[in-house]
């Protein structure tokens, strides 16, 4: 199964709670056969490697916009999130910390 975890954050430029769980979490998929990528913000829209995890990282420019942070008006990333998605024909997509990166 080919599997996206997505979080707001992640190694290497972010080191808490959150971000073992899902390196946790997706190092147990791995040795269980699924093809796991995690898809998380950056400084730019790249893809590379962590652990030798796939790891899709989106431009994740802050923003003031009120409508943004007010969650009346999607992320302007919103549309790389959504390019990935179909790219890679993920059969599960699991969301973390869904707030902070994708309101």
């Amino acid at each position: 199964m080919k599997v996206a975890l997505v979080t707001a954050y992640f190694y290497p430029t972010s080191r808490g709670g959150t971000e073992k769980y899902v390196l946790s979490l997706a190092k147990s998929l791995i040795k269980k056969h699924h093809d796991v990528h995690i898809i998380t913000t950056g400084s730019s829209n790249t893809t590379g490697t962590y652990k030798d995890i796939v790891v899709h990282y989106l431009d994740d420019e802050l923003s003031n916009d009120s409508d943004i942070l007010s969650s009346r008006k999607a992320s302007d990333n919103l549309e790389d999130f959504i390019s990935t998605l179909d790219t890679n024909k993920f059969d599960l997509v699991h969301f973390h910390t869904l707030t902070p990166a994708f309101n």
